[in-house]
């Protein structure tokens, strides 16, 4: 794969080693009030204007299948660990040099932002994407931020017609900036082994989860969380997902100028920038 090109991959993504054992997991994230929508908002869930096509295949985790857990082993950091994984996997594509998040780093801004005690045998009460969000605009991780973040006014939809969230579109965010983070509600059933996850996992819990999707085929999407890479199906964004936000950062842009979707960083911020109208109400 060129350096700066994303490239049609053949067949599918790759399988995934699963876990002999429940990996360790803790949860955190906290429902965002959504925006509602307005006549004016008339980009509401369109295409990209990326200038490469979006190709049939993207694993932008390569064949890294450990990525650490940035402290949501224990705690309910979920939102900052999934911002500092697209950090890293943006610095990994963009450069072939992956910039490691510390540990440490993730934690403290999490005790900072929601108050959590420090004490390592509780979660703490975890975070809003957009408290997340404006944290990595104005901090972020390694010197690493990014600058542009909002919230899609749809959930995934499995209705084609009008302006609703389609696997392709979702294909489409992922591929033209580098990825987009979700919040799920998790369902009773969920498993924690790496066997994939689909739509008929039981009812919702009362807790919900943040990862970074960061790669597709026809069959399934990827995120990364808890510190491996796991597959989902498109049913199962359907079923529980409830949040999706477009996410735009310098790391995704290469030495070129450009991302590897052909976005230079003023199309890249436009092309997010739902809200820079004023058009939320």
């Amino acid at each position: 794969m060129s350096e700066f090109d994303i490239v049609a991959q053949p067949g599918g993504l790759p399988a995934r080693p699963k876990q002999s054992a429940e990996k360790p997991h803790a949860f955190g994230a906290r429902p965002t009030a959504r925006p509602k929508l307005t006549p004016q908002v008339a980009r509401e869930i369109e295409g990209t204007t990326a200038a490469k096509p979006t190709p049939p295949l993207l694993n932008l985790a390569g064949d890294q299948t450990e990525w650490g857990m940035l402290g949501n082993q224990h705690q309910g950091d979920c939102v900052l660990a999934a911002f500092g994984h697209l950090l890293e996997v943006w610095s990994k594509y963009t450069t072939a040099h992956e910039v490691v998040i510390a540990e440490n780093d993730v934690l403290q801004a999490y005790k900072d932002l929601s108050g959590w005690d420090g004490n390592p045998n509780d979660e703490g009460p975890g975070l809003q994407i957009s408290t997340g969000a404006n944290f990595m605009i104005n901090t972020g991780f390694s010197g690493l931020k990014i600058f542009r973040s909002d919230l899609l006014p749809r959930t995934p939809s499995n209705d084609q017609q009008g302006s609703v969230l389609t696997a392709q579109k979702v294909r489409d965010y992922i591929s033209a900036y580098g990825g987009v983070v979700i919040m799920f509600v998790v369902p009773q059933n969920l498993p924690y082994t790496g066997a994939p996850w689909t739509g008929a996992l039981g009812p919702e819990t009362g807790d919900s989860h943040c990862v970074p999707l960061i790669g597709y085929d026809q069959t399934w999407f990827e995120c990364i969380t808890w510190g491996y890479v796991q597959k989902m199906n498109w049913d199962f964004l359907t079923t529980y997902c409830s949040e999706v936000w477009l996410v735009g950062g310098q790391s995704w842009i290469a030495a070129s100028g450009e991302t590897p979707s052909g976005l230079n960083r003023d199309q890249l911020n436009q092309d997010i920038a739902y809200d820079s109208s004023g058009a939320w109400a």
